[in-house]
């Protein structure tokens, strides 16, 4: 990549949508702020200083930011108080945190806040730093008016302004109680915002308490479950014996109408989100969500299901083989130098195939949602990672003007990608329209898992080039690698793939595709191969079957696992150790260089975060050295009856990599089970703004990822998912978890994503690990459909 050069109205453009939008052109709110998390404080001070959308100043000193993304345990809301109080020098007692409605004004205010791709503060670290540095001039000019100083004198410091000359101070609360500071703050002023140098953080960096801890704690939050409004009635979901294609043809509820509550059953339609195929469901209603059980039990509905839908797993891997050996609709995401050539003059050939099945999000909180008419216009009381976007997909949906929908943030709980979907809230909607009271549309585990988005399964077919030994360096004997990358096309866009002429080119063309990056992310590694092929083909006849979508890592799962995977049966194959080859081939090469960083980037340069790949696969080789130091690698120490497997990656994708390296340390049972005894992870994640909860996160996505490889699997029957409760859909329990040793390293100049990029590493590191330990290469997730293994 070349140096980006980002001039004034470039960056203006630029900060229009998502939390990046500088939306500061009006001021923040002109409604109160509703305190989703204390119930019991309703009402918020009026504010005295509104500087931008973003956060807000009340005249006792406290300062409210306004938080739109969403909090699904990930503390969002801390790390965005940070980024706040940092510049604008608070004292951390004196910052709170909300979540605001959205309606369309917000919506034009902060543009489409999105939560997902680990990209939250990321995109919040330049344009929340920005304000809050206006905002801090702002409140030492009033300051030195009111005692009477030169400015040039005053400075900002926990929460006060300070007069060097005469050793004089006034709190903000002092400040912003006898005077209101009416100004909002232009976006020709954030570029002379005067940033702090990182070397003078006093709160990034820290280790700061999550201000969502207590209410959650004392069970004062509010989750979508919790959501009421006064004569609401109560809907449950019966589903159609396929997850897609199925229709309604008659719905007979006559025993359902002598149970006490019961009021009728209406035939929907719903999607998750716009673009994904969409399902006829019947929606019991009546006036308690038991009654609603109740009648669905006994209510009779006909379905009209297509044949072709009522397909088991077994069809998807067939038609999964089928397209890979036809590849007829093959779209290549990545090309470097000629494969075909590179091929053909390689000395011997390497081929693998890797497998992983479905995945459920499987969160423990079902989705649920509640919509209320109020004078035509329609509040959603639920929680979802994107609000901008939902309010105007229910206009959509009920045909109403996007200005007569409102969104109220509620607690998600867990999530996992689960709660970008929107089906629950489409159903209550519908109902709510067409009864004309509010409805609050509740699933459970078994709708929640039949009316889910699963990971697809996919299939990859590798093949590797090799040189002898005596005619190459070590970096020059894999000539190529291909990847071919057989999934679902989950996704609502499409890209075009890139092509590079050679390893050192740094500048690619586009090669027309219709490729969904979600799918493929991962794939296109970072290591300085003299030649490349990736290519994605669309699994078609299962995302009409299953609506298949994102969850947690999306892509990054089952393409790392392969990529990583493959690279150890290389180096066995040239007789060269994993890490030895691996560090070989992260050079710093071409595309692989990241993006050149300027001068005084860390402290005032507009698009910081585009340099979040600054550095590039040199950072992943850093962080290699140091997993695999720390966990005494192949070291004679380590017991015999331990397997050691390395893997690296740089999720969530090139636009947002978290440059980390894992080595998994594994052992066998007497009866030929694995058990993972340790994780060693070293994650560079640029600046860590919270380094507790930066390992919280890592900590979650290691045990996502270990669950997944050892446990995890959906599995297609008739047209539809054969587990529908933890009973049966298996995942890692906290007795059987091991040893994590993370690590974390600051070698950027933005925070890059945390919430999911090591959970691609584990399965990788594991079956290596596996192979090390008893020379079984095991290619296919997940792992317990290997066990146990042949013990020699």
């Amino acid at each position: 990549m070349k140096n980006k050069k980002i001039d004034r109205r470039s960056f203006l453009i630029q900060a229009g949508s998502g939390i990046g939008g500088l939306a500061i052109f009006q001021s923040a709110l002109a409604k109160p702020v509703v305190n989703l998390l204390d119930t019991n404080s309703p009402l918020i001070i009026p504010e005295n200083f509104e500087p931008s959308v973003w956060f807000t100043m009340q005249s006792d000193g406290k300062t409210n930011v306004h938080v739109y993304n969403t909090e699904f345990g990930q503390h969002i809301g801390t790390a965005l108080a940070q980024l706040v109080a940092e510049e604008l020098e608070l004292s951390w007692g004196d910052i709170a945190i909300d979540y605001p409605s959205t309606d369309l004004p917000t919506k034009k205010l902060v543009g489409n806040v999105f939560t997902g791709g680990s990209l939250g503060v990321l995109d919040a670290f330049e344009p929340l730093r920005r304000c809050a540095a206006i905002a801090r001039e702002f409140l030492i000019e009033a300051g030195a008016d009111s005692l009477g100083a030169d400015i040039a004198d005053c400075r900002a410091e926990d929460g006060h302004v300070i007069d060097s000359a005469y050793d004089q101070r006034m709190s903000y609360a002092q400040i912003l109680s006898e005077r209101q500071i009416d100004h909002v703050i232009q976006p020709e002023e954030l570029l002379e915002a005067k940033l702090k140098s990182p070397r003078d953080y006093n709160i990034i960096g820290t280790s700061k308490p999550a201000l969502d801890i207590p209410e959650k704690v004392n069970g004062s939050a509010r989750y979508g479950i919790d959501a009421y409004a006064p004569n609401m009635v109560y809907g449950k979901t019966s589903l159609a014996p396929t997850r897609l294609g199925s229709k309604i043809v008659d719905i007979n509820d006559s025993l359902a109408k002598d149970i006490p509550g019961y009021i009728t059953t209406l035939s929907l339609n719903a999607a998750g989100m716009p673009g994904m195929g969409s399902t006829d469901i019947a929606l019991v209603l009546a006036k308690s969500f038991p009654a609603a059980m109740r009648a669905e039990k006994v209510i009779s509905v006909e379905w009209d299901t297509p044949v072709a839908n009522i397909l088991d797993e077994q069809d998807l891997w067939d038609e999964a083989l089928n397209i890979a050996k036809n590849r007829e609709k093959a779209f290549d995401w990545l090309t470097v130098g000629d494969s075909s050539k590179a091929i053909g003059e390689s000395d011997g050939l390497v081929e693998a195939e890797y497998r992983t099945s479905m995945i459920e999000h499987a969160a423990l909180e079902p989705r649920s949602a509640l919509v209320q008419p109020i004078d035509g216009t329609y509040h959603i009381y639920s929680g979802h990672q994107g609000g901008a976007v939902l309010i105007q997909f229910i206009a959509n949906v009920l045909g109403i003007a996007e200005d007569n929908v409102v969104y109220h943030p509620h607690q998600i709980g867990g999530s996992f990608g689960d709660k970008i979907y929107a089906d629950q809230i489409v159903l209550a909607a519908k109902a709510c329209k067409k009864m004309g009271v509010p409805v609050k549309v509740i699933m459970t585990r078994e709708d929640q898992f039949n009316l889910g988005h699963p990971k697809s399964i996919s299939l990859h077919k590798m093949k590797g080039g090799i040189r002898n030994k005596e005619t190459s360096l070590l970096s020059e004997r894999i000539t190529v690698v291909e990847h071919d990358v057989i999934a679902a096309p989950a996704g609502r866009w499409v890209r075009n793939g890139v092509a590079f002429d050679s390893n050192d080119d740094r500048t690619p063309e586009p090669i027309p595709g219709e490729i969904p990056p979600p799918m493929i992310t991962g794939a296109d590694h970072w290591y300085d191969l003299g030649a490349t092929r990736v290519s994605f083909l669309p699994h078609n006849m299962m995302q009409r079957v299953i609506p298949t979508g994102a969850v947690r890592s999306v892509g990054n799962y089952f393409t790392v696992f392969a990529v990583e995977s493959f690279i150890d049966e290389l180096a066995a194959e040239i007789g060269v150790d994993p890490l030895t080859l691996r560090l070989s081939l992260l050079q710093g090469r071409g595309r692989n260089a990241g993006i050149d960083v300027p001068e005084g980037i860390a402290s005032n340069l507009p698009d910081s975060s585009a340099y979040v790949s600054a550095g590039g696969n040199i950072r992943l080789a850093n962080v290699l050295k140091i997993a695999s130091g720390m966990a005494n690698y192949r070291s004679p120490l380590v017991s015999k009856n331990i397997g050691q497997g390395l893997s690296v990656a740089a999720a969530e994708g090139r636009h947002n990599p978290s440059f980390s390296a894992c080595v998994a340390d594994v052992s066998l049972t007497r009866s030929g089970f694995v058990n993972v005894k340790k994780l060693t992870v070293c994650a560079d994640v640029g600046v860590v703004v919270n380094p507790d909860g930066a390992k919280a996160q890592i900590e979650g996505s290691l045990l996502w990822g270990l669950s997944s490889a050892m446990q995890e699997a959906a599995t297609l029957e008739g047209g539809r998912l054969k587990e529908a409760n933890f009973d049966t859909y298996k995942w890692q329990r906290n007795a059987d978890l091991p040893e994590l040793d993370i690590h974390l390293v600051e070698n950027g100049v933005v925070p890059s994503g945390i919430g999911e990029n090591t959970m691609s590493l584990v399965a990788p590191a594991v079956c290596n690990a596996i192979y090390a330990l008893t020379g079984q290469r095991l290619r296919s997730l997940p792992l317990k459909n290997s066990m146990p293994l042949t013990i020699a």
